[in-house]
């Protein structure tokens, strides 16, 4: 079967390949955020999991480690909503936020047509590529630093909860 562009609509392949070169990495900085979220939520179920036995506990390296865990977990929680936003009703006009820069350039790219992107559409790939990589860059820094403290923290406990990738 060989399967041809519509006569009626004006086509070229070459376009048609750039905008499916641009579409893959707009797909790849989706990916890389999706995973990143991931491990965001990961880490958040083992503070959950840490608070739950730091409940039963009792005592002064409990009652610190408790107040510890609320702090990683507010500062998980920073990320994700630097990520994701509030939850509205509609797609709010967010800028700063990853999720905002990814959606403003999956529209143009994923529009159905396959047009020669604009400036706007690639200045918006962009912008939520480099989104993207900064996001990535302030989670890892918060892995290697306060989040690995507090997991050495938990694990000197005795708390052995983290897998091996946590």
């Amino acid at each position: 079967m060989r399967v041809l562009p519509d006569p009626r609509i004006p086509f070229d392949g070459a376009t048609a390949r750039r905008v499916v070169v641009l579409q893959d990495r707009l797909l790849a900085a989706q990916r890389e955020a999706n995973q990143v979220a991931d491990r965001i939520r990961e880490a958040q179920e083992a503070v959950e999991r840490v608070r739950e036995v730091l409940d039963a506990e009792e005592g002064d390296a409990a009652e610190s480690l408790s107040g510890r865990s609320r702090e990683i977990d507010a500062a998980l929680d920073t990320l994700w909503w630097a990520m994701v936003g509030e939850t509205t009703q509609g797609r709010p006009d967010r800028p700063e936020l990853v999720n905002s820069r990814l959606g403003d350039a999956s529209g143009p790219l994923n529009s159905g047509r396959w047009a020669e992107p604009t400036q706007a559409a690639l200045r918006a790939l962009e912008r939520a590529e480099a989104s993207v990589a900064e996001f990535v860059t302030r989670v890892d820094a918060f892995f290697d630093g306060p989040w690995a403290e507090y997991r050495r923290d938990v694990e000197a406990a005795g708390i052995g909860l983290f897998g091996s990738g946590g």
